[in-house]
């Protein structure tokens, strides 16, 4: 009886102790605060290298995406294609061809040569020379669709340069969300390995006092050294996301043990009706946006090619001196089409055609099939988030708390009080996982849409 008496209160204590950690309510879905004040936004210039420490906000990642080599390339090829557009349109430059020789009079008899002949020898020999031009008439005819196939090019070049960057504001909201959910779950288990540490100091000072069952010290130990593995795994690979998020933006500095992002994985996002998705990816997903301009490219060049079947005209003219006589000539010089009308030509454009028409249908398609999937991806994702929160995580936070209550009694082992940790700490983990499959399927949904990441336009 007096050992019963001594014991009880140890017991106590640790159930106090443990419950108060493993039962306690965690805002594991809360914002994301880092311990120390947050600093203001970077500007554009210093968000190229960041400090340890450093604070980043999704509108600080995508504006340090701008210079991105992939996005320089695309303005180059857009800077490519408006140049072509300025040579098409220009006319064609004239053919200019000069001449000059030295001749003689086939007469027997020597004629004076004109004084401007600037002949050598006595009157009878002399230098001759003539120029011809010509103007090419053709690209009268052909500027039109030339010039419209040029413009589609340009068009194609820009939709591609809006692609890249919104692939690129993709891949860096997936890495932006997994560095705010390294943060979040990393904080969750330090807690529980401090926890799972401070509780196995407990039980093994009572088990040494000879006061613990048998057994408990062990299953506290190994419950301590499993929390402390997992800790290390997510310490790894959040530190290998941080890595992968500075080396996209081009940052080289190693150590990013500082860098935390601020993102409130708890923030649900307006989804928007299936009818409006729909009309926003047909209107102003780049990929379609580049099939029309490869189209329109296509039915100008089937144009173009049917005007080159039509008779190629020159304005010709041409000067000359020679030594018995001064002159020069107008004309006009005609290819005629008469052995070949360009039929293979006009035939490649017209498949080419029907290729981008049936491209832009198929393209369409599937874009429509992956916004479909990520819709409803969306949507379920956060209707699972919310049940997890609304009616798992309480009732894991009351089982905790009543296992707390039959284990002050005696009427349950540690290996129960540890079992409803382990649920409480599991039914976090999975509302923390839903937050964040839920953001990467809207942010998948958010570039299908057209809503890639412009930070004057949208926060994540």
């Amino acid at each position: 009886m007096p050992g019963n008496l001594c014991r009880q209160p140890r017991r106590a204590a640790i159930t106090l102790f443990a419950v108060s950690v493993l039962a306690t309510p965690a805002a594991v879905h809360a914002r994301n605060e880092p311990s120390e004040p947050p600093s203001p936004a970077l500007p554009a210039a210093a968000v190229a290298e960041p400090q340890p420490s450093t604070l980043l906000t999704w509108a600080a990642v995508a504006a340090a995406a701008t210079a991105h080599p992939a996005l320089a390339a695309a303005r180059a090829h857009l800077d490519a294609a408006r140049g072509e557009s300025r040579r098409t349109g220009a006319p064609d430059n004239p053919e200019l061809t000069g001449r000059w020789g030295w001749a003689r009079p086939a007469e027997t008899e020597a004629r004076p040569a004109p004084p401007s002949t600037g002949s050598t020898s006595a009157g009878n020999a002399g230098a001759e020379w003539g120029v011809d031009l010509a103007l090419l008439l053709g690209w009268l005819f052909t500027r039109r669709p030339a010039l419209a196939v040029a413009r589609a090019g340009e068009a194609e070049a820009l939709a591609e340069g809006h692609a890249a960057r919104l692939a690129l504001l993709a891949e860096l909201r997936r890495l932006f969300w997994g560095v705010a959910g390294d943060q979040a779950l990393g904080e969750l288990l330090a807690r529980h390995a401090q926890q799972t540490a401070e509780l196995a100091r407990l039980v093994g000072e009572r088990a040494a006092r000879g006061h613990a069952r048998p057994g408990e010290a062990l299953h506290a130990e190994i419950e301590r050294e499993e929390a402390r593995i997992e800790l290390t795994r997510a310490h790894s690979e959040a530190e290998n996301r941080r890595e992968q998020l500075c080396l996209v933006l081009g940052w080289p500095t190693p150590d990013r043990a500082g860098l935390r992002v601020q993102a409130d994985l708890g923030a649900r996002p307006t989804l928007p009706p299936w009818s409006e998705v729909v009309r926003r990816v047909e209107e102003h997903h780049p990929l379609l946006a580049a099939t029309r301009a490869r189209l329109a490219g296509r039915e100008a060049e089937a144009e173009l090619e049917r005007r080159r079947s039509w008779p190629q005209a020159a304005l010709v003219g041409s000067y000359a001196q020679e030594l018995d006589r001064v002159g020069g000539a107008v004309g006009l010089s005609l290819v005629v089409p008469l052995f070949s009308r360009n039929e293979g030509g006009i035939s490649r454009a017209m498949a080419e055609t029907e290729v981008e028409r049936q491209r832009l249908a198929a393209i369409r398609r599937e874009l429509l099939a992956v916004a479909r999937t990520a819709y409803g991806q969306c949507q379920v994702g956060w209707e699972t988030a919310t049940r997890l929160e609304r009616e798992v995580l309480p009732r894991a936070e009351l089982a905790a708390t009543l296992t707390k209550r039959t284990f002050q009694s005696g009427e349950a082992s540690l290996l129960e009080l540890l079992e409803a940790g382990r649920r409480l700490d599991g039914a976090r983990r999975k509302l923390l996982a839903a937050q964040l499959d839920a953001q990467r399927d809207c942010a998948e949904l958010a570039v299908l849409i057209g809503l890639g990441g412009d930070p004057e336009r949208e926060t994540p």
